[in-house]
């Protein structure tokens, strides 16, 4: 019985990324390279993911000046991300909580929170 009990928990804490935990407004806070903090500016950028698949982002404090859109891939945790040719592209989702999400992409790990728009 704790032997299905413990199976249960394990699944339920390793289950998909939903698309309705990503929607919503992020700001940036750190960027690494190979555990290496690239982090120019702390909480410089946002991004806001809409329910409709759109994605919008910007400095923090100024109207957004890009623009995309975003699906995930609930099979693999994927984050696909179109639109601004430097910012597109197939993000993991590495963690994801009510308040935090860390993406993965190319050696880059970005660190994101839930601002306070």
């Amino acid at each position: 019985m704790k032997k299905y009990l413990f199976l249960s928990l394990l699944f339920l804490m390793v289950s998909a990324t939903n698309k309705e935990e990503i929607v919503g407004y992020w700001e940036l806070y750190k960027i690494e390279k190979l555990s290496t903090d690239l982090t120019k500016n702390k909480r410089s950028k946002f991004i806001n993911f809409k329910s409709d698949g759109k994605l919008e982002g910007g400095r923090i404090g100024e109207k957004p000046n890009k623009f995309g859109g975003w699906e995930l891939k609930k099979d693999n945790n994927i984050l696909v991300i179109s639109g601004d040719v430097n910012d597109a592209g197939n993000y993991t989702v590495e963690s994801l909580s009510l308040d935090q999400m860390i993406l993965f992409k190319d050696s880059v790990r970005i660190f994101l929170d839930r601002g306070r728009k």
